[in-house]
């Protein structure tokens, strides 16, 4: 990521702030949480803010450290294990020790629901303790019952023990924080936005995947993951093109997945017109496609969602949180109640095979970029910060604006 390319609207800063140390603690080092911490982080950098991020190595994508090393923030690791157990009281107490060492912090602002419950279990009052869940567990139609009621309750008490703030970044996702008991003063919605997107042209991208002329192309990125279902897309895609020779699949994205898909598009009778990319940057791709499909099991807010608004496409989407806070059902794309590949395939086939029907989606699409995308997030969190910084100690700066240890 090339901090000098961003720009903000608000200059350096919102008027009557002040410069904050803001530390950030991840445990899912990519996707949609990773890329939202680099934005966040080199956006409050830009915006004259020292930035510090505690993120665990143990499932870092290669993208995401590349992109970190270019960010002019310090990042140190610590270990964060997705799985639930003792291994999550070391983990705190780590994080208590950094955050000792390194602050203190006016803004100590953890991301996905593993580095909240290390964040707060640490319970290191350096500074205001802010929580952005990128999906809460519980919104796996997977999890069973008992489960579901077990993490709700421990959302539920650490949200009322430890959290001066909670982020959701859907409309969906603010409702089941509600559902789960916790404080509405607590609560505050902030949507992701894509803030900068610079994508290749649209025959630079079909040439270097040696498209027909006449392709019609869905596609797909996001982790080869079970909350993103990539099976589904390969199954839905072969009985779409059956209908019609013309059509095309791209699938961008790596994971746990990745054989099964695989196999899939390769049993497939239509196997020559699926093109499996792997992990490679999505927008060097997606203005090759007609439309974006996502297939998830569950969401908070995908990225990809935003990315296909800013790259001016129909997006045909299961019913995940997020859904209705991008997509204008019917009119800037479709949004599924069944995730069976059938219904898919049939709406994917419905949407590329009528050309006036795909061109007024994609010029919604575009309309809706200008109200979602852009830096709206960042001024929104920097304001949050500032609001709750106001409320707690603040960290020293001395007069040329160099930390004071």
């Amino acid at each position: 990521m090339d901090v000098s390319r961003v720009t903000y609207a608000d200059g350096a800063g919102l008027a009557g702030g002040r410069r904050l140390r803001i530390c950030l603690v991840l445990e899912a080092a990519g996707g949609g949480a990773g890329r939202h911490v680099l934005d966040l982080a080199a956006g409050l950098t830009v915006r004259g803010h020292a930035v510090e991020l505690f993120y665990s190595p143990v499932r870092a994508e290669r993208i995401f450290l590349d992109q970190l090393a270019a960010l002019p923030i310090c990042a140190v690791e610590f270990d964060m294990r997705r799985s639930i157990g003792l291994h999550d009281f070391t983990a705190a107490w780590r994080l208590k020790r950094l955050i000792a060492e390194r602050g203190p912090f006016d803004i100590l602002h953890a991301h996905s629901s593993k580095a909240g419950a290390v964040l707060r279990l640490a319970a290191h009052r350096s500074g205001a303790i802010v929580y952005t869940p990128h999906a809460f567990r519980a919104l796996d139609p997977s999890t069973s019952g008992l489960r579901r009621l077990v993490l709700s309750g421990a959302e539920s008490v650490l949200g009322m023990l430890n959290t001066d703030a909670l982020i959701a970044v859907s409309l969906s996702e603010l409702e089941h924080a509600r559902q789960i008991g916790l404080a509405e003063s607590k609560l505050h919605l902030i949507r992701n936005s894509v803030v900068n997107f610079h994508a290749a042209g649209r025959e630079a991208a079909r040439a270097a995947l040696a498209l027909p002329d006449d392709a019609l192309v869905a596609g797909f990125i996001g982790r080869l993951s079970y909350q993103k279902a990539p099976e589904r897309f390969v199954q839905a895609m072969s009985l779409a093109m059956a209908r019609d020779g013309r059509i095309h699949a791209v699938l961008i994205g790596d994971g746990e997945k990745r054989e099964e898909v695989a196999a899939l598009a390769a049993a497939s009778p239509h196997a020559d017109r699926f093109h499996l990319l792997g992990a490679v940057p999505g927008v060097d791709y997606i203005r090759a496609f007609d439309v974006m499909v996502m297939t998830s099991r569950y969401e908070a807010l995908s990225y990809v969602t935003l990315e296909a608004v800013a790259a001016g496409l129909p997006l045909i989407t299961t019913r995940v949180a997020g859904a209705v806070d991008v997509v204008l059902d019917g009119e800037s794309g479709l949004i599924l109640d069944s995730d069976m590949p059938e219904a898919i395939a049939g709406a994917v086939g419905d949407v590329l095979l009528s050309p006036q029907r795909m061109a007024s989606m994609a010029a919604a699409a575009r309309l809706q970029n200008g109200r979602l995308n852009g830096d709206l997030m960042i001024v929104e969190v920097e304001r949050l910060y500032q609001r709750l910084a106001g409320a707690v100690a603040p960290a020293d700066f001395t007069a040329s604006g160099s930390e004071s240890r």
